[in-house]
């Protein structure tokens, strides 16, 4: 008879420990909220690798998450006004998604190590003019912040 009862203890654990909580994978929200600063705004042509760094030329960028799921985004080029947007957000497994206004949203994978919060785009492409032809070519996109 201990048997059966033992069995169904093990299998109520393993179901409890497979099951997990509902805090998303990935650093969880409460160490990703708060006001981070730019360290790398990189974009990579898919096509021929071409390169940009926006803020290894100069601009600066700030990235605020609250705890309440609104946040903003701001980057200032070089010797121009700041351009910023605000967003809502949301949390799905190691995904962030940043929500401008319905249909318009960026998604992210988002990892935190060494201090450093990174975020890179999924599953799709941003255009930006990477190689100054006057052209957007579709670019991977990654972003870098530190405290």
């Amino acid at each position: 008879m201990r048997t059966p009862a033992l069995l169904a203890l093990a299998l109520a654990a393993v179901l409890a420990f497979a099951c997990g909580s509902d805090e998303p994978s990935g650093p969880p929200n409460d160490q990703i909220t708060g006001t981070w600063r730019a360290t790398s705004w990189r974009y990579t042509a898919t096509s021929g690798g071409a390169t940009a760094d926006l803020i290894a030329t100069g601009s600066t960028a700030t990235l605020v998450l609250d705890a309440n799921g609104t946040g903003s985004l701001t980057r200032t080029p070089p010797g121009a006004a700041p351009i910023g947007m605000t967003f809502d957000w949301e949390r799905d497994g190691q995904f962030i998604s940043f929500i401008y206004m319905p249909g318009n949203d960026d998604n992210f994978a988002v990892t935190l190590g060494g201090g450093t919060l990174t975020l890179t785009l999924n599953g799709g492409t941003k255009g930006y003019d990477v190689d100054n032809d006057g052209v957007q070519e579709p670019c991977t996109w990654i972003l870098q912040f530190s405290r």
